[in-house]
């Protein structure tokens, strides 16, 4: 029976390679024993740890080697932080202060501009009760008085209260003498003269000095108003006139 015995002896031969084959295999496997999660935890955050300090340092060691000190500049700026905060606290204070003494000086401007407006009103009060204590010292009956009126008072000054160059304000001061019953009707007249380049001249328009007011009144009458002197004029004098239906009344002569 040679073909079974030559089945046998091949079955023979793979069983051999078959326990030879595992025999090599069983032979080359190494047990290792497991490692825990703690350990490799730690063994990771050492090495992490090692890496972050490495960097660390070639990170300094390249700026010393550059030239740059990252520590001596850190103080630096903190010193500097440091004073800018001081002197914002100190500029906030200095605001402050100027806001504080800009305000009271405002209200001390303000309150000096108030007491310059009384005290210019004060005087002219003062002037205006000076010619009305005239007048009546005045008004009394007179023998040979026709009852014409005359002025009084006639003054010209610089309107000094209306800031303008030039301008001039006039008061005239026109009465009757004694107890009048009847009023007078008429006008009072204001002419101006000016010296301008040499020359002599008088006043052609109202705003110049050329002025005529109507008159009614049985005891007196004030007249006041401003006019203004031409660019580069000298005020030479002015004359007030009180005329009556075109004839001279009274006059008066203003010199400077």
């Amino acid at each position: 029976m040679p073909i079974k015995s030559f089945l046998a002896r091949r079955r023979a031969r793979r069983g051999d390679l078959r326990h030879k084959a595992k025999t090599h295999i069983a032979s080359r496997v190494v047990i290792k024993k497991p490692v825990s999660w703690q350990r490799r935890l730690l063994w990771g955050g050492l090495i992490a740890v090692v890496a972050v300090l490495a960097g660390a340092g070639l990170f300094v060691a390249g700026q010393y080697t550059a030239g740059y000190d990252s520590l001596s500049t850190g103080r630096r700026m903190a010193t500097l932080e440091q004073a800018n905060s001081g002197l914002r606290t100190q500029n906030e204070e200095l605001s402050t202060t100027l806001k504080t003494t800009t305000t009271q000086l405002h209200i001390e401007q303000g309150a000096r501009q108030s007491m310059a407006s009384q005290i210019v009103k004060l005087e002219d009060e003062r002037s205006r009760l000076n010619r009305d204590l005239a007048l009546f010292d005045n008004l009394f009956p007179s023998s040979d008085s026709d009852g014409q009126p005359s002025i009084r008072g006639f003054r010209i000054e610089p309107a000094s209260a209306a800031g303008n160059p030039g301008s001039w304000r006039y008061r005239i001061l026109i009465m009757r003498p004694g107890k009048a019953r009847d009023s007078f009707v008429g006008d009072a007249q204001l002419q101006v003269r000016y010296r301008l380049d040499g020359h002599d001249i008088v006043a052609r328009t109202p705003e110049t000095g050329n002025i005529s007011e109507h008159l009614e009144f049985q005891r007196y009458q004030r007249v006041e108003g401003h006019f203004q002197a031409p660019a580069g004029a000298k005020l030479l004098g002015a004359t007030a006139r009180v005329m009556d239906n075109g004839r001279l009344v009274a006059e008066s002569i203003y010199r400077p």
